[in-house]
Formats: C-alpha cells, structure tokens, sequence
C-alpha cells in the first residue's frame, strides 16, 4: 500500500467537502423574473365619502422586475358590473402598486361585488371589491367616525408622473 503525503490527503478531504458544499457560492432564496411574469389586481379597501357614497381603492402586482405590460381596457382588463372602464391603469409599472385608483359607487351599493378582471400571459386574476360590514374598511376602531384613515394620506408616495393620470375617483350611475 503507497503512503500519500498528509498535505495532499488534506487537500483531497477539503476539496470534497467543498464540492459537497456547494462550492461556498450561497443559493438564491428568491427567484427574481425579469420578465414573463403575470399582473394581479389587487383590491386595497374602501372607505365611505360625506356623501354616503363608497370609494374602493385598487391597486396591483406586476410580478416582473422589468417588464412593463400595457393591457388596454377590453376584455383583458375590465370591471364588473357595470361599465368596463372606471379609469383602472392600462400600462403596468414593475412589482406592488398600492392604492393606485378608487371607483365610487352609490350609496345603495349595498352587498354586491365590484370585480376588477385580468388576463395576462394566459393567466386571469380578479380582485373583488365589497364595501360595507364584510369588506375591508379603511376606517379606524372607535365609532363611525373617530380614527378615520385618510387613504390619501396613506397613497402620499412620490410616484411617476406617468401614474398620476391614473390616480382617479370615478363615479357610478
């Protein structure tokens, strides 16, 4: 039997060990997409106006880093019931945009959903609005009143210019 140098079966063992490792290169805990990746709305809320009218704020998640999707209003991007178009965004910036833009709807909106529907790389989402007791109020705890949120003050980020012409109110008939 040859006898090795201890250094070169040193060597040998941590090269192994190395090897088993993973080379000390540390792995990804996330995958970042660049591009190629769906966009999800997302329904943020509402809160009720002076006027008794509900307004319910929506935003969305562009799941790509880069990519920027324009889905034009129509049967890839639309709001049910009612009119089709309530002033959503058709052009898409990268990762989570909140409370992007409310649609008021009346007072006697009651129970029903507001559904705002996506079909994007072959993939469809929908974010369903409701306002009153089983939606997500933007109200505080302490009365009908007390503790109001201003969703406005929470929406004061510096944006794009690009995306202020989508940050609007629109009413229903």
């Amino acid at each position: 039997m040859k006898a090795y140098p201890r250094r070169m079966v040193c060597g040998v063992a941590l090269a192994a060990a190395v090897a088993l490792w993973g080379g000390g290169v540390p792995a990804d805990a996330q995958t970042v997409y660049r591009t190629g990746q769906s966009v999800q709305p997302v329904f943020e809320g509402w809160s009720q106006n002076t006027d008794g009218t509900f307004t319910m704020w929506f935003g969305y998640l562009n799941r790509n880093y880069e990519e920027r999707p324009h889905i034009p209003v129509g049967p890839n991007n639309h709001f049910a019931p009612g009119p089709v178009d309530r002033g959503q965004p058709t052009h898409f910036y990268p990762r989570r945009q909140n409370f992007l833009f409310g649609v008021t709807v009346p007072a006697d909106w009651g129970d029903k959903d507001l559904v705002w529907t996506m079909s994007h790389k072959d993939q469809v989402y929908t974010a369903s609005g409701r306002s009153g007791r089983r939606g997500r109020s933007m109200k505080g705890s302490g009365g009908p009143t007390a503790g109001r949120v201003s969703v406005a003050a929470r929406a004061r980020k510096p944006m794009p210019t690009s995306h202020r012409r989508f940050v609007s109110s629109v009413t229903t008939a």
